[in-house]
């Protein structure tokens, strides 16, 4: 969509002039309010739009963060001109509910108050729940019945705080004097992939503890019926400057998953990645499991799944065990 096709979608003549009477004409007319005077949790896949969905937790406000198509190719070839704001109705839990749509491009800053944030290499896109989020643009308030006719290629920055039992996110078209060094890019720049001695595919988007099979997001090696795979897993990071690839193997990893692996690297141009062969797995038997459990109840009475994980992969114990053992767990800890 180019700019001409996108101007006219949102009705936007010039952006000087609009900006002005944007200004003009719905900020002067708006009276002030309490909260116009007054200057986290995140990650978990939603497979049904091929990308993440994140969650920014201020006091109980939920404003998920979808997530587009990642790709790690230069930004001129996957720029498209969208309306900065748009409003869509969602249906939540069997109600319609109005979100606030923001669009950017890569490079923006988003920044959650007290923190030093992040640039966005990788979604391009926030939500918002109109009825439990204050918007404002560089500052000055809007609402759905007034959205800035701006496109997407004008923000900078994206500033949330929490004010009361609401969100304030505030759209910021110039950050003067630019984005600090300090705050860094969130595409990986390390990843680690774990072989597993049955097939299935691990990764975590950092260098990985060897010997941890525990820690890790299930991935595939083809792309699933949700568009996702390890490969696309990977060019979130793998075309970013300083990118580094681990490669864990265990002692019963077969070699053709090792050669496969290896393979992709090089269909994928990834040259600087690391092999790590032979690292030791251990499995349960039925009796085992429900002996450790006891002994975990013993010495932490309350069921604790973060707690009995992080023991588990300090043992060594393979990930893709737990699926089909870890009801004995349960079983001896009384839950469901």
């Amino acid at each position: 969509m180019n700019t001409q096709e996108i101007d006219k979608r949102i009705g936007m003549p010039d952006i000087d002039e609009e900006w002005a009477r944007f200004e003009k004409d719905v900020i002067g007319k708006q009276k002030p309010t309490t909260w116009s005077l007054i200057p986290k949790k995140w990650m978990g896949r939603a497979a049904a739009i091929a990308g993440l969905i994140f969650c920014i937790s201020l006091a109980g406000i939920a404003a998920a963060v979808v997530a587009i198509q990642n790709n790690s190719q230069p930004q001129k070839e996957k720029f498209e001109y969208k309306p900065l704001v748009e409003v869509f109705q969602r249906k939540v839990k069997g109600k319609e509910t109005a979100y606030y749509i923001v669009h950017y491009c890569e490079g923006v800053w988003i920044q959650h108050e007290g923190e030093k944030g992040y640039i966005d290499e990788q979604f391009y896109q926030m939500s918002f729940p109109v009825s439990q989020t204050l918007m404002q643009m560089d500052g000055k308030p809007f609402d759905q019945n007034n959205l800035p006719r701006m496109r997407n290629s004008h923000l900078k920055k994206i500033e949330m705080k929490r004010q009361g039992d609401k969100l304030v996110a505030n759209l910021i078209t110039h950050v003067s004097g630019g984005i600090p060094s300090g705050v860094t890019g969130n595409a990986p720049r390390e990843q680690t992939l774990f072989l597993f001695p049955n097939g299935m595919l691990g990764i975590i988007d950092k260098k990985a503890k060897a010997g941890d099979w525990i820690h890790y997001s299930i991935t595939d090696w083809d792309e699933t019926i949700w568009g996702w795979s390890v490969r696309k897993e990977m060019e979130r990071g793998c075309h970013r400057l300083g990118y580094k690839a681990y490669i864990y193997a265990s002692t019963e990893t077969p070699q053709k998953y090792i050669d496969r692996a290896i393979r992709m690297m090089d269909e994928m141009n990834i040259k600087d990645y690391e092999l790590v062969k032979n690292i030791p797995i251990r499995h349960k038997t039925d009796s085992e499991w429900r002996e450790w459990a006891r002994e975990q109840k013993q010495a932490h009475p309350q069921y604790d799944w973060n707690q009995l994980f992080n023991t588990l992969a300090d043992e060594g114990v393979d990930g893709t065990d737990l699926h089909g053992k870890w009801h004995i767990v349960k079983e001896v800890y009384g839950v469901k």
